[in-house]
C-alpha cells in the first residue's frame, strides 16, 4: 500500500474503531486507512446536500441576489 500523502511503502498498523484496516507510512510516519475498506460513515453528509446547504436562499429560489434583496427589503418595509 502506497502512502496518499508521501507516495512510499507503507506497513499494516492494526485496525481504526470502525473495524477498516489502517496503514503507517514508513518514511513520514502518517497513518491512514485504506479506502477500499473503510466503513460508510453515517455522519456524512452527502455532496448534492452539502451544496444545497451552501447555497443562498437567492440561489435556492432560482432568483439573483439583486432580485432576492429586493422582494425581502419590500416585505420588510410592508410589516412596518
Amino acid at each position: 500500500m502506497l502512502c496518499p500523502i508521501c507516495r512510499n511503502e507503507s506497513r499494516r498498523f492494526g485496525f481504526a474503531r470502525s473495524g477498516s484496516q489502517r496503514y503507517r507510512c514508513d518514511a513520514c510516519a502518517k497513518t491512514f486507512t485504506d479506502e477500499s475498506t473503510r466503513v460508510f460513515d453515517r455522519r456524512r453528509v452527502d455532496p448534492a446536500k452539502m451544496n444545497l446547504v451552501k447555497m443562498t436562499p437567492a440561489q435556492k429560489s432560482g432568483l439573483t441576489v439583486e432580485t432576492w434583496s429586493l422582494q425581502r427589503l419590500l416585505a420588510e418595509a410592508a410589516k412596518v
